[in-house]
C-alpha cells in the first residue's frame, strides 16, 4: 500500500479515536497487528482469565497464542473439537472472566461501536459480566454513520460470515441480504455502544490494517 494511503487511513483512525475518547472509551491506535499484540499484552495482565468471541480479527492477529504462551487462562468457546455443551458452558463462563476480547462489526467515526449477533452471547458480554472489555478493530471497520454501520453489517459482514460458517441462509448462498426469516439467521441482536456501560470499563484498540470481515 502506498504510504499516502496509510497516512490517510491513520488520519481517519486518529479522528475516530478522538471521538471514542470523547465518549469516555480508553482508546489506542496501532499501525500494525504486531504492535496491536504488544499493546494487548500490556493491557492484559499475566494470570488474568481472558474470554474470547468468535472473531476473525483476533484470529488474524494471533493474540490467543501469545496469551497462552504467557500462561493466561483462555476461555474460547470456538476451540476446535469442543462439543456444543462445552461451547455453551464456556460462553457462560466468559461472563465471569477478567477480560473479554472481541472484534467489532463497525466503528462509527462519531465514536460509537456497533455489533450484531445471532446468539447474543458476544454482545451480551460487552455490556455486563466481564470485569472489562477490549474491542479490536481494523481500519476496514470504520464507517461514517450509523446507517453505514448497519449497511456494512447486513451487506458485508453478515453475508460473508454466514458463508464462512456455512449456515442455511439466503445470503450464505448468493451474498445478498434479503432480511430473511431463516432459523440460522445471524442478524438477530444489535447493540450500539455509545458510552462504556456502567461497571464495565471498555477499551478500543484500532489497527491501521484491514482485519476481519
Amino acid at each position: 500500500m502506498h504510504k499516502s494511503q496509510l497516512w490517510l487511513q491513520e488520519r481517519h483512525l486518529e479522528r475516530t479515536a478522538d471521538a471514542l475518547r470523547n465518549n469516555h472509551f480508553e482508546t489506542y491506535v496501532e499501525p500494525t497487528r504486531d504492535l496491536a499484540n504488544v499493546r494487548l499484552l500490556e493491557l492484559i495482565s499475566p494470570g488474568e482469565t481472558v474470554g474470547f468471541a468468535g472473531s476473525i480479527t483476533l484470529n488474524e492477529i494471533g493474540i490467543k497464542h501469545f496469551l497462552q504462551e504467557r500462561g493466561n487462562i483462555i476461555l474460547d468457546p470456538f476451540h476446535p473439537g469442543l462439543s456444543k455443551a462445552d461451547s455453551l458452558r464456556i460462553r457462560r463462563e466468559i461472563f465471569l472472566s477478567d477480560v473479554f476480547v472481541t472484534g467489532a462489526n463497525a466503528i462509527v467515526e462519531s465514536g460509537r461501536i456497533v455489533n450484531m449477533d445471532g446468539t447474543g452471547n458476544r454482545v451480551a458480554a460487552t455490556i455486563f459480566g466481564p470485569k472489562r472489555v477490549i474491542f479490536v478493530a481494523g481500519v476496514n471497520k470504520l464507517v461514517p454513520t450509523l446507517d453505514a454501520a448497519m449497511h456494512r453489517i447486513y451487506h458485508v459482514a453478515g453475508a460473508a460470515n454466514s458463508h464462512r460458517l456455512e449456515v442455511r441462509t439466503p445470503c450464505a448462498d448468493d451474498g445478498f441480504c434479503s432480511d430473511c426469516r431463516a432459523t440460522d439467521r445471524s442478524c438477530c441482536v444489535t447493540v450500539i455502544t455509545e458510552r462504556p456501560p456502567k461497571w464495565t470499563p471498555t477499551i478500543v484498540l484500532l489497527v491501521n490494517e484491514s482485519l476481519g470481515l
